[in-house]
C-alpha cells in the first residue's frame, strides 16, 4: 500500500505546484488550484498495473493537515509520496516530520524541484528518499519491488548513507494513460476570466521540454531541451475521455510550446473537428509558431485563448537571458489575427531581468498597451535554483532572499544593477495599474487624455501623465 499525497497549502496562500514547470507558485486567497498533473498520471500508472494505492489531493479533498494526519493514521502504509513545490517546500517538510512520526511509512519527497534542492531535503532525518527529476513509472516500480534498490532517480539512505541510483531519462511519453481525474473532484475547478469562466475545467499536456533555454525559465530546467511529444491519436483519445466520459468543458494544455511542431497541431485540431469533440482550450506558445491559417484552424477546433511570453521590449535584455527577440509588429499582426478569430491573449511579461532601466521598463510599458492583450501578467524575475539567472544573481550577491515561499514571482527576491527590492515591486505595481487604466479606457474616447492619444498614436502623454506615480514611488523608497 501506498499513499500520494499534495500536502494542504501553508497558511494564507493557495499553492498551484503544476505551474512554473512543476516547480510551483503560491498565490494569496482562496482561488482555485488543480491538482498536479504528475500524481495524476502516476495515480493512472497504479492503477494500471493494478497496485493498491491512495491519492490524497489535499487541496480539491479541502482537508486541513488535521484532516491529513488523521487519514494517514487510519490508513497505515508502506510508502507516502509527498509532492512538493519551491515555494511550499518548508510547509510541505513539515507535514512530512509530521507524517514520519505517526507512521511506520518511509517517506519520499518528489516533484521537480527536489533534484535541485536534494541535500536540504535529504539533510533531514524523516524523509527516507527523494526521486530526482522525472518520476513517471518510479512510484509503481518502488511498490512493485517494496524497495527503493535499483529504481533509477531514486536517492535514499540506507544505514546513514545516501545512495543514488543511476539517472535515467523517461521518454516514452506516447505510453502514459489518460491521468486520473476521476479520482479527484475535478468539477470544483474554475479557469476564471481566461478560460471564460467555462467548467469543468483540467489541464492536458501533450509535450514536455523547451529547445529554447531562456535564462530565467524553469520549463528546460524541469522538463529537458528536447521535446517529448505525445502522438495527435492519443491526445485525441484523451480529449474525447474527458469530454464525453467526465463532462470536461475546458482545457488548459499545459505545454512549454505547444504549436512549436506546426503539423502536429493541425491534426489535433483536424481531429478535434472530425470527432466533434465539444471543448474549448487555451495553450501556451511562442508567437513565431502561429500563423494566420493555423489561428483560424485552432479557433474551429475550440481554442478560445492563447498564452505568449513577450518579456522585455528591449532586444539587448532578451538577448542577455538567450531569448530571442520577436519585432513588435509580428506580435500586432498576431495579436488582431488572434482577436479576429474570437481568440484572447495573454502575455507575460517579466520586470527586472539583467539590464532593466526605466527606459527599458517605459519602452515595455508602452508596448505592452499598445498591443492590448485581452490579459497581462507582470511578474518579477525570480532566480530559480538551477537557472542561469539564479547562478548570475548569486554571483553577483543580489539575491535578497532564501526564504523559498517567497519565490511567488510576484516578489521581490533578488535586486538588480539598478533596482533594489522596493523598486522592483514599485515597477510591478505601476505596470498592472497603468495597464489597468489603458484597459478600461481603451474604447472611452470622451477622456481627453486618451482621445488624443488614440487619435495621434503617441503614447508619449500617456506616460508623461502617469509616470508621476510611479517616480514618487522611487522617491518614496530610495
Amino acid at each position: 500500500m501506498i499513499l500520494i499525497i499534495n500536502p494542504p497549502s501553508p497558511p494564507g496562500v493557495t499553492s498551484n505546484k503544476d505551474t512554473m514547470g512543476g516547480i510551483g507558485q503560491v498565490y494569496s486567497g482562496d482561488v482555485s488550484s488543480l491538482t498536479p498533473l504528475d500524481i495524476l498520471f502516476e495515480a493512472s500508472i497504479l492503477r494500471e498495473h493494478c497496485q493498491t494505492f491512495g491519492l490524497y489531493d489535499c487541496l480539491t479533498l479541502k482537508w486541513n493537515s488535521t484532516d491529513l494526519i488523521t487519514h494517514v493514521w487510519d490508513n497505515p502504509s508502506d510508502f507516502i509520496f509527498i509532492r512538493t513545490s519551491l515555494p511550499t517546500l518548508t510547509w510541505d517538510l513539515s507535514i512530512a516530520e509530521i507524517l514520519k512520526k505517526i507512521s511506520k511509512s518511509k517517506i519520499i519527497i518528489i516533484g521537480p524541484i527536489v533534484e535541485f534542492k536534494s541535500n536540504d531535503i535529504l539533510s533531514n532525518p524523516f524523509v527516507d528518499a527523494i526521486i530526482a527529476g522525472n518520476f513517471f513509472y518510479k512510484l509503481f516500480e518502488i511498490a512493485s519491488k517494496n524497495s527503493f534498490e535499483g529504481v533509477a532517480n531514486v536517492w535514499y539512505k540506507n544505514e546513514g548513507t545516501i545512495i543514488k541510483n543511476e539517472n535515467s531519462n523517461f521518454t516514452n511519453v506516447d505510453s502514459l494513460p489518460i491521468p486520473a481525474w476521476d479520482l479527484v473532484n475535478y468539477k470544483q475547478f474554475q479557469g476564471g476570466d481566461s478560460m471564460n469562466w467555462i467548467s469543468p475545467f483540467v489541464t492536458c499536456q501533450t509535450s514536455w521540454g523547451c529547445p529554447f533555454a531562456c535564462s530565467y525559465c524553469p520549463y528546460s530546467l524541469t522538463q529537458g531541451g528536447k521535446v517529448l511529444f505525445r502522438s495527435p491519436e492519443k491526445v485525441l483519445t484523451e480529449l474525447k475521455y474527458l469530454s464525453t466520459e467526465l463532462g470536461v468543458k475546458a482545457i488548459l494544455f499545459r505545454d512549454p510550446e505547444f504549436s512549436i511542431d506546426r503539423e502536429r497541431v493541425e491534426n489535433i485540431c483536424h481531429g478535434i473537428i472530425k470527432h466533434n469533440i465539444q471543448i474549448s482550450w487555451r495553450c501556451e506558445t511562442r508567437v513565431t509558431d502561429l500563423t494566420p491559417d493555423l489561428i483560424k484552424l485552432m479557433a474551429k477546433a475550440g481554442c478560445i485563448g492563447i498564452n505568449a511570453g513577450y518579456e522585455s521590449a528591449d532586444e539587448k535584455i532578451l538577448e542577455s537571458q538567450n531569448r530571442k527577440a520577436v519585432d513588435f509588429k509580428y506580435y500586432k499582426k498576431i495579436i488582431k489575427d488572434c482577436k479576429n478569430n474570437n481568440v484572447k491573449v495573454f502575455l507575460f511579461v517579466i520586470l527586472g531581468l539583467p539590464g532593466e532601466t526605466e527606459d527599458t521598463f517605459k519602452k515595455t510599458l508602452r508596448n505592452i498597451i499598445k498591443l492590448h492583450p485581452d490579459f497581462v501578467q507582470f511578474t518579477l524575475a525570480t532566480p530559480y535554483p538551477g537557472t542561469k539567472l539564479y547562478n548570475w544573481a548569486k554571483d553577483n550577491n543580489y539575491i535578497t532572499s532564501y526564504d523559498y515561499s517567497e519565490y511567488t514571482s510576484y516578489n521581490a527576491v533578488m535586486r538588480t544593477e539598478n533596482f533594489n527590492e522596493k523598486q522592483l515591486e514599485a515597477l510591478k505595481n505601476c505596470a498592472y495599474k497603468m495597464y489597468e487604466i489603458s484597459h478600461k479606457n481603451i474604447f472611452n474616447l470622451n477622456l481627453p487624455f486618451f482621445k488624443k492619444i488614440v487619435e495621434s498614436f503617441d503614447f508619449k502623454s500617456f506616460f508623461d501623465t502617469n509616470l508621476k506615480w510611479l517616480y514618487g514611488q522611487f522617491i518614496k523608497y530610495r
